[in-house]
């Protein structure tokens, strides 16, 4: 079984937001991984490739967010443990 995982990330879009085509190329295994989650979910296959590029854009506006505090001398990096029991959450 190649789906992902349940929770797939989601986004929809509003009706009367127009929306512009463009086109791409995928290995015939991406296109039936697609079509199998749309018919799970009950979706068409352009829904599921718009979320699942912007779950891609999001994932990495969050990846280069993440390298960029790294980067920054003056943010304190802290450890889990750390982070746990900053806010005083009893976890």
């Amino acid at each position: 079984n190649h789906l992902p995982a349940s929770g797939f990330y989601t986004r929809r879009y509003p009706v009367k937001q127009h929306l512009k085509n463009i086109s791409a190329k995928v290995p015939d295994d991406l296109r039936v991984n697609i079509d199998e989650i749309a018919v799970l979910r009950n979706r068409n296959r352009g829904e599921i490739v718009r979320e699942a590029l912007s779950f891609y854009i999001d994932t990495m506006a969050d990846y280069r967010i993440a390298l960029d505090r790294l980067k920054d001398p003056a943010d304190e990096i802290q450890t889990e443990e750390e982070f746990l029991t900053e806010p005083g959450w009893d976890i």
